[in-house]
């Protein structure tokens, strides 16, 4: 069978899942992948069987085929995930439990600014639940929650399992706005927003009060977002794009081969025995259809969000010309002079962000020309 007979969503690819994908002992790993992705126990590359969970997903549906057979199962009884709603003619991002299939479905998409999934009240719901949770969150947010629970043996106990999404970076909500501006959309038009759904890059989802539909690539959000205007500051002080803190961790293929599958497919990572035995029930009930993947093939899948986050000295550095200073990990390692020229770019633009007329100034250049400068520092951030 070939490997892209073994990615098919068709139910004669089914039986690829009942082979032993993964496996219990840890995987062989040189060392840059190592670094670069965190400990691995198991690998796989897939996507979800169901048509109906992938429509409308982010990335091949695979965190809400998952969660709605941990529900179903009986593994768990809740699953902590968030979801955009239109509230008060703005955009939010809401955290709840879900208990439903529906519910989960309605979470299926990415949410890119910046909010604390894990606040006082949640964290209280979190204690107070019956049985036990699956938790979905970036990899700053789950650090954050497993700290709590070592000092909070009731909270340990409701988060079964932590499911991590890989991430670049978030943003400040405000680039949305400016983007869906420049598109000519009032946020306070909105009934239902997705940011991304579809294939490869996607498109996002606009559902207006007045009954009208649009779409918008993309891209057209994400070329701002990829270039760090309006970022999170505290993104850049982040060496973690791989979830090293869950139990699971999972997020999109980004590679030239990705591009040719009729299904976008996910890269999943399980991180110890509790993450990987998820994954394998998951694959062996057929909600999720995948082949075995190697360290290597996990850290091209995102090589260049890899590289830029591990590259931390180089932030460290660049940042002093603005006055201000950063931390190093002792195990970072040294930074190389392209991955300190790609640093200087991405500070620079989210310093001028800061600025209203450096806001300004970004959105009125063109696209194009905006276009080759995420380009120039993807070439830099290649490892």
């Amino acid at each position: 069978m070939s490997p892209d007979a073994a990615l098919s969503p068709t139910r004669e690819s089914r039986p690829v899942a009942e082979e032993p994908l993964v496996k219990l002992s840890r995987l062989q790993a040189d060392a840059h992948s190592e670094y670069m992705a965190g400990p691995i126990c198991s690998a796989v590359t897939g996507h979800a069987t169901d048509a109906e969970t992938r429509s409308s997903a982010a990335s091949g549906g695979v965190v809400s085929a998952l969660l709605i057979h941990l529900l179903e199962s009986g593994e768990v009884t809740g699953c902590v995930t968030s979801r955009i709603v239109v509230r008060d003619g703005d955009l939010e991002a809401e955290t709840f439990i879900a208990t439903t299939r529906e519910e989960i479905l309605d979470t299926r998409t990415s949410i890119y600014f910046e909010f604390d999934p894990f606040h006082r009240e949640m964290l209280e719901r979190m204690r107070e639940h019956d049985g036990r949770l699956a938790v979905v969150g970036l990899p700053c947010d789950l650090s954050k929650l497993r700290r709590k629970c070592a000092r909070d043996p009731e909270l340990e106990r409701r988060c079964h399992l932590l499911i991590g999404l890989y991430c670049a970076h978030t943003s400040q909500k405000e680039l949305i706005h400016r983007v869906l501006a420049k598109e000519g959309v009032k946020v306070s038009e909105l009934e239902r927003f997705r940011f991304r759904t579809g294939r490869w890059r996607g498109k996002m989802q606009l559902h207006f009060r007045d009954g009208r539909y649009r779409e918008i690539p993309f891209p057209r959000y994400s070329l701002y977002q990829n270039l760090f205007v309006l970022s999170a500051s505290k993104c850049m002080a982040c060496v973690d794009h791989y979830a090293e803190d869950a139990d699971l961790a999972t997020g999109d293929v980004w590679t030239s081969e990705a591009k040719k599958h009729e299904v976008k497919h996910s890269i999943f990572i399980g991180r110890n025995r509790k993450g990987t035995e998820a994954l394998e029930g998951a694959l062996g009930a057929g909600v999720l259809v995948g082949r075995p993947s190697t360290p290597r093939e996990v850290f091209l899948a995102n090589r260049r969000a890899a590289t830029y986050h591990k590259a931390i000295e180089a932030r460290s550095r660049v940042w002093r010309l603005w006055g201000r200073s950063l931390k190093t990990p002792e195990q970072a390692w040294p930074s190389r002079w392209n991955e300190r020229l790609g640093a200087l770019i991405v500070i620079g633009m989210e310093e001028l962000s800061k600025r209203s007329w450096g806001l300004r100034l970004i959105f009125a250049i063109p696209r194009r020309l905006l276009w080759c400068v995420l380009a120039f520092f993807k070439l830099l951030s290649h490892y």
